[in-house]
């Protein structure tokens, strides 16, 4: 996450109702990198974070002599859990839930580090209660997360392509922006009639 998702997600709170009211709410990709979705949330609002990473080191691992030479701290000192992370594994496997009861989901700059993602947005759907909303955040160019971060894993998001498939899961789209020239936001609602 990053200045532009925040100022997103201040504005998404005080549109969408299920930041603000009772009910649950997981978010995708949660490990917290720059921030946390949790943050913009109500207390009254059960949060659940799944990643497939729960230590704050694996995102440091590749700078860890940096840090170490800047702070004169071990690199065993960021291998502690994350906060944000309550679940860890490939969110397309997550039946800690069952379908249907899901009030929102969100995902921010996950996508693209997600070669299942087509197994990912159908199942969480499948999640979502019907009439739930999701958020979405795509990276649609380029490489944001610097030129040798997890580059095996990046691959960017075709939005007309990410936008189909969530229509043939029955969703309705309600919401689509481009924030910047590679990244999308996409929100919309899980079909009451498919529920």
């Amino acid at each position: 996450m990053d200045k532009i998702d925040f100022e997103y997600l201040a504005r998404f709170k005080d549109k969408y109702p299920e930041f603000k009211k009772r009910g649950v709410m997981i978010d995708i990709g949660s490990r917290n990198i720059n921030g946390s979705v949790a943050w913009f949330l109500d207390p009254q609002v059960q949060y659940i974070g799944i990643d497939i990473r729960n230590l704050r080191s694996d995102y440091i691992k590749n700078y860890a002599h940096i840090f170490t030479s800047i702070q004169n701290m071990p690199y065993e000192t960021f291998s502690i859990p994350d906060p944000y992370v309550t679940w860890c594994g490939q969110f397309h496997e997550y039946h800690e839930r069952s379908d249907n009861s899901i009030d929102l989901i969100t995902s921010f700059n996950m996508f693209e580090h997600d070669e299942f993602w087509k197994l990912t947005t159908r199942r969480a759907i499948e999640l979502l209660k019907p009439k739930g909303r999701f958020i979405f955040q795509i990276i649609t160019g380029g490489q944001p997360h610097g030129e040798d971060y997890m580059e095996r894993e990046y691959h960017n998001v075709d939005k007309k392509e990410f936008i189909l498939h969530l229509e043939s899961l029955n969703t309705n789209i309600e919401f689509v922006e481009d924030a910047t020239e590679d990244r999308a936001y996409i929100i919309g609602t899980k079909d009451y009639s498919n529920g």
